[in-house]
């Protein structure tokens, strides 16, 4: 074994210091950091401790992951996600000299006699050592001074001082030393009585806003803060009494890690929080000038903008990663000159220790004289005022649902929740709308702790009452920041709602400075009697929602619906305050935007333009919204003398049976779907292609001449799909197609010993509690595994295990007993088949996010695993008479109504998303029962369900086998 460096053996003695032989890579990166603390901003860090694991790798120490899935190659270079002690591997201890210390020094002898200290660590406290037995250091000196005395460096003893292992309570200290720091000069000039203090990077900068610093501002001083001379320069903040500290640098590595490092050093002093001057830092986002610089690791870059808002982290980590600086001088004279904004509030950020958003109280004072509204809010509400939230499945496509809503029963469909069969335990419509109202009083709860927030509606029949519309409108004239649940009316397109959120646009500029401009945030709204703001709509939805890259809310039909929505919401509100804002937002749960994702509710919002327009509809946002009230109105008009069978009486009454969400009236769409021969019940279809395809006289999937070509399905896999479904389909005997299987051949016929048929039934985090809120909550995890396979004769041998209770704990038992199970039936030479879609997650998805969770336990990496739908049924494709689809159930029914296997489902949850909502609603009735989930019957019925997945997916691929 060979003498390891200093930072090896630091990671060496972490490995073997861990409880269990398995090390995630997490506890080396904090070893390596607490070893050497220069790691935390070198550019080679990366490399540094690869090599370090490398070099205890070679002296047998550890043993490193096989193959790709045990490395993070997300970074280069690859770091392993953890290492393994071998059994009896015992650190590297290089061997210490005996030392006799002196009393101010006893704390080293142990981790010196260890070999804990570096070389440079253990010189210097020998060296001092020596010092305090010749007498001590005398007098007290600035530390660059005694620096040079002990170490020949003026910079040594600043550096290592932030050493832990060297300095801290009970260890070295400055008053040891004989020492004092001595910050570097500080350079200000108070510009007001304000009191903030804003610290800029660059000199040019500090002159510009020394000198625009308007009047009356918030600043009470602007100082120079000469790049990495701040940190160490904060303290003086103390002299000059200013109790908000907001600095702006250049948005670069280096002035991120500026910012952080003097944000660290006022937090150790006790001072006031080094914070962004938001407004500033977002101006430079959008007039700077990128320059091309090396690009930051990924990690680096998400520790440097952890100190930004959250609104500007992620534009901030893109300029990183992708090598580009921004220099503050880009925010200077010529953008700032015109804009005094730049120094209110609403640009330097929220103030410290107050809420914000806080209005002036005089801002509460009835108005002398009120401003005329634009319109009369007095007047009923009557069947041709629509309200905005019943526009939604138009937009979605799906305007039967309006139909059968108003008519349905009437006609003598019967909904969901009125059939013998339905189980409320397992609604997701139901669990989900209730989860939406509880988020929505959730965010409200939370933005009341940061701003004044007046709710105005509270009962149903609230939306109709032109007296809470009348309260909506004095609480906008009295400049409450946060109005929830305003009552909103339009009566030249006569259309009403409740907006969620009606906020102040300075308070929107406030928390998410990157959706509006200063100009933007304090345009006045005519009619309310405020100089300095509007109000814009914000509705609250229980959703992720897709942004694109400029924040837009994406065009899916779901988040389009709710788009409409709040767009009639803006709409009516520019009525009420005068002014029409050019946006309003939408406000979920999370966010994604290409590679990034959202972590809670108050990152972003997603913006909704008033005049955006649609390329994939050829029309506008407006457009849309107006169709869809037309609708509505015209449904109420006529729509009673309307029928869906035989024929619709207008082409609006079609089903799309593609949107499955489409409570209560699930059942009656699909045997309207089925009754009509309706065309989206094909791959690839929808309104759009159903409309084209009616215009060339094509009503039903039956009808000759249908193919996929001639529905405009471009995609030759998609185009494959449709055109076997119906070729199965229009077949007079029922048949499995095509008569040979190539696909994934010959993998999918081995017959390995044994092979697994397994099945997850898996919880989303979707059952949050809502405390974390702004955070995403909740608990995803495995509750139910079922694994089958025949053994040697033939049989059908299946196991299950089922959580106890939604615990990690539990999670972790089964996981465990499952794998215990494949290893005593062969792990080493099985296969492990699953049918991917047929839940609400891949398996092999659930399975690497369970590891994730439970990164301590050794469980096997690399599993087996093959996904029948995807590498076979999908990609041939096969198709069977009666089967629209290729998820597992679509299939099976199919082929078990013809007789080709045995294995059906009967009465029960239906998908994976009806056993996840019988999981939580069995979870809460064992837990008031004091009884183990496993136990509670609903949860035994998911269990026979989950069974017969596994056997039927068995039973279709043997028949595949034998038969294609």
């Amino acid at each position: 074994m060979t003498d390891l460096t200093g930072l090896a053996a630091s990671l060496a003695r972490a490995v073997a210091d861990h409880p269990r032989g398995k090390v995630p890579i997490n506890v080396l990166l904090a070893a390596a950091h607490q070893s050497d603390s220069s790691l935390a901003a070198a550019p080679d860090a990366r490399e540094r401790v690869l090599l370090a694991i490398r070099e205890i790798e070679t002296d047998g120490l550890v043993r490193l992951p096989v193959g790709g899935a045990g490395w993070d190659t997300t970074v280069r270079p690859p770091l392993p996600t953890f290492v393994t002690r071998p059994p009896g591997a015992r650190p590297a201890r290089a061997p210490a000299p005996a030392v006799v210390w002196h009393a101010d020094l006893g704390w080293a002898a142990t981790p010196f006699a260890s070999g804990t200290f570096s070389e440079d660590e253990a010189a210097l406290l020998r060296t001092i050592n020596d010092a305090l037995f010749a007498g001590g250091l005398k007098g007290t000196v600035p530390l660059a001074e005694r620096s040079v005395e002990l170490t020949g460096n003026a910079k040594l003893l600043d550096q290592l001082s932030r050493n832990r292992r060297l300095f801290g309570p009970g260890k070295l200290s400055l008053a040891i030393l004989g020492a004092t720091k001595t910050p570097p000069p500080f350079v200000w000039a108070r510009v007001g009585d304000g009191p903030v203090i804003l610290v800029v990077e660059n000199a040019a900068t500090f002159h510009t806003l020394r000198t625009l610093a308007p009047a009356g501002s918030p600043l009470g001083f602007v100082a120079f803060g000469a790049a990495y001379a701040f940190p160490p320069a904060v303290e003086y903040v103390t002299e000059l009494g200013a109790s908000d500290i907001r600095y702006f640098g250049d948005l670069d590595e280096d002035g991120l890690e500026i910012a952080r490092r003097a944000a660290e050093t006022a937090a150790g002093l006790d001072l006031p929080a080094v914070r962004p001057a938001v407004g500033l830092y977002a101006r430079l986002l959008a007039h700077g000038r990128p320059t091309t610089v090396p690009e930051v690791d990924a990690a680096r870059a998400t520790l440097l903008v952890e100190w930004l808002p959250s609104t500007l982290r992620a534009q901030a980590y893109q300029r990183l990663v992708d090598g580009e600086r921004l220099e503050q001088e880009a925010v200077g004279v010529n953008t700032l000159a015109d804009d005094p904004t730049w120094a209110e509030w609403s640009s330097i950020g929220p103030r410290a220790g107050e809420q914000i958003g806080r209005v002036d109280p005089a801002a509460h004072r009835p108005l002398d004289e009120r401003p005329e509204a634009p319109f009369d809010l007095d007047g009923a509400i009557d069947d041709t005022w629509i309200a905005a939230a019943r526009t939604r499945n138009w937009v979605k496509g799906d305007p039967l649902l309006d139909w059968l809503r108003a008519y349905g029963r009437d006609k003598g469909f019967v909904p969901d929740d009125e059939r013998p069969d339905y189980d409320p335990r397992t609604d997701f419509t139901h669990f989900v709308m209730g989860k939406g109202q509880a988020f929505e009083a959730g965010i409200v709860r939370v933005m009341a702790e940061r701003a004044t927030v007046v709710t105005v509606a509270r009962e149903r029949g609230d939306a109709y009452s032109p007296e809470k519309a009348a309260e909506t409108v004095e609480a906008m004239r009295a400049g409450v920041p946060i109005i929830a649940q305003g009552v909103l009316r339009n009566p030249l397109t006569r259309t009403y709602g409740v907006a969620d959120l009606l906020m102040r646009s300075d308070l929107i500029a406030d928390w998410f400075p990157e959706l509006l401009s200063p100009d933007e945030a304090h345009t006045r709204a005519p009619a309310l009697g405020q100089a300095h703001f509007h109000y814009r709509a914000v509705d609250i939805k229980f959703h992720g929602f897709d942004l694109t890259t400029d924040g837009h809310v994406g065009t899916s039909a779901d988040q389009l619906a709710y788009a409409v929505q709040v767009w009639l919401y803006n709409d009516a509100l520019g009525l009420a305050q005068g002014y029409t804002p050019s946006s309003s937002y939408l406000l979920g749960r999370t966010w994604k935007a290409g590679d990034e994702r959202g972590e809670g509710a108050l990152e972003r919002l997603g913006r909704v333009d008033q005049d955006r327009w649609l390329p994939h509809r050829d029309s506008t946002i407006e457009d849309v919204a107006r169709a869809a009230v037309a609708w509505i109105r015209r449904l109420r008009a006529e729509g009673a003398a309307w029928d869906v069978l035989p024929r619709p009486s207008i082409p609006e009454l079609y089903p799309h049976a593609r949107n499955l969400m489409d409570s209560p009236w699930h059942a009656a769409k699909r045997e309207i779907a089925a009754e009509l021969g309706e065309l989206t019940l094909l791959p690839a279809m929808n309104p759009d292609r159903r409309a084209a395809a009616h215009a060339a006289g094509i009503d039903q999937w039956a009808d000759e001449g249908l193919t996929a070509a001639g529905l405009g399905v471009a995609s030759p896999a998609f185009g494959a799909r449709l055109d076997g479904v119906l070729a199965a389909n229009r077949a007079d005997t029922p048949i499995v197609l095509p008569e040979r299987i190539t696909n994934a051949d010959p993998v999918w016929r081995e017959l390995p010993d044994p092979e697994f048929w397994v099945d997850f039934e898996t919880v989303s985090n979707l059952n949050d509690d809502f405390t974390a809120l702004p955070k995403v909550g909740g608990y995803p995890q495995i509750v139910m595994i079922g694994c089958g396979h025949y053994d040697s004769s033939g049989k059908w041998v299946f196991s299950q295990w089922t959580v106890d209770a939604l615990t990690a704990d539990e999670e972790r038992r089964i996981i465990e007993a499952w794998v215990e199970h494949m290893d005593a039936n062969g792990l080493d030479q099985a296969r492990i088949c699953h049918w991917s879609a047929a839940e609400p997650v891949n398996l092999e998805n659930a399975y690497n996010s369970a590891r994730a969770r439970h990164d301590d336990a050794e469980w096997p990496t690399g599993l087996p695993w093959f996904d029948m739908l995807q590498a076979v049924v999908r990609a041939e494709p096969v198709t069977v008479t009666g089967a629209f689809g290729f998820g597992l159930k679509a299939i099976a029914k199919a082929m078990n109504a013809a007789g080709l296997i045995e294995t059906t489902w009967g009465d029960g949850p239906t998908d994976g998303l009806g056993a996840m909502v019988g999981t939580w609603s069995a979870a809460a009735e064992a837990r008031a029962a004091g009884t183990p989930l496993s136990e509670h019957p609903l949860m035994i019925e998911i269990g026979e369900y989950n069974e017969v997945d596994c056997r039927a997916m068995a039973e279709v691929v043997t028949w595949l086998r034998e038969n294609r």
